[in-house]
């Protein structure tokens, strides 16, 4: 199948908005790096992140302004879009009133009446977490073989879509879970690659779990672990290669970590971006690659 056939990451998204009782997503903006989403970004409005069904389910990156605070406003910058983990949701929002109406609504209290989207949390609208990474493998047959067998080995009980970057894969879990479990989650996605790498780097990886499941709930501990793996994990294609490189990208769970324990603390903002938009114009959207579906019985 022809990549112009498949569907592209923003579809996904548009799809997932659209299917999902999600009032509004969260996303940063930014110019490219080798590897993730660089520090100096610009989260989007919480405005910006409501009523984007129509223009994700077209395949389009939204346009949310210029990165630059002296740029025209008429002449539009290449932007690049990731969107975060953290989504709204109103799953109690009244059964006869129509999805779209209360993500309109949604968009007048904060757009109209400058609420915050955590201060909506009386009448059921709640942040909640998407697992997704960043998947530190180059692009081939064979790895997405590899990636492909393990997930559905290991996570054979729920829904997952893989996408295929420009240079590697990200995935993302079909579910919402607390924000405050997401290290939870971010171990056990590590500790399902483990047999993809030699013995001697096992026990390295087994430490990271083992002390991410440990101290979850302990901003300044999970900050140590963040900073420890900074200073020696390293990507595959990096030159000064560090102590371990790893098929799910440590560095990116590192950073999302960071970002995590920021929005605990403030309860603004997201974390764990990934990119679904092309490079400012270059390259191309991430495409699914594979998915699996779970689909339960009563």
């Amino acid at each position: 199948m022809s990549k112009e056939n498949m569907v592209t990451a923003t579809k996904f998204w548009g799809n997932l908005v659209t299917e999902y009782p999600i009032v509004a997503i969260t996303g940063v903006i930014y110019n490219p790096e080798p590897h993730g989403i660089p520090s100096k970004n610009k989260l989007i409005q919480e405005h910006d992140g409501i009523l984007l069904d129509w223009t994700l389910q077209e395949g389009n990156a939204p346009y949310f302004g210029s990165v630059y605070p002296n740029r025209i406003p008429s002449e539009k910058d290449p932007q690049t879009f990731a969107v975060g983990a953290i989504v709204y949701v109103w799953e109690n929002c009244e059964e006869e009133s129509p999805f779209i109406e209360t993500k309109a609504f949604t968009k007048y209290l904060v757009y109209e009446r400058e609420n915050h989207l955590k201060d909506l949390e009386q009448l059921g609208v709640k942040a909640k977490a998407i697992v997704m990474a960043d998947i530190d493998l180059p692009v081939s047959v064979n790895n997405l073989r590899i990636i492909s067998k393990t997930l559905e080995e290991k996570y054979s009980n729920t829904s997952w879509t893989l996408f295929e970057t420009d240079n590697g894969y990200h995935i993302v879990f079909n579910k919402f879970v607390d924000p405050k479990e997401i290290p939870i989650h971010y171990a056990e996605l590590i500790e399902s690659f483990i047999d993809l790498v030699p013995e001697v780097d096992k026990g390295k990886v087994e430490e990271i779990v083992e002390m991410i499941n440990k101290f979850y709930d302990k901003p300044e501990m999970i900050r140590i672990i963040c900073k420890t793996i900074l200073e020696k994990v390293s990507h595959y294609d990096d030159v000064d290669n560090k102590e371990l490189t790893y098929p799910i990208d440590l560095r990116n769970i590192a950073h999302s970590l960071l970002e995590l324990m920021d929005y605990l603390e403030t309860n603004e903002g997201s974390f764990g971006f990934l990119r679904i938009s092309d490079k400012s114009g270059v390259g191309s959207q991430p495409i699914v690659v594979a998915k699996h579906e779970f689909i339960t019985t009563n």
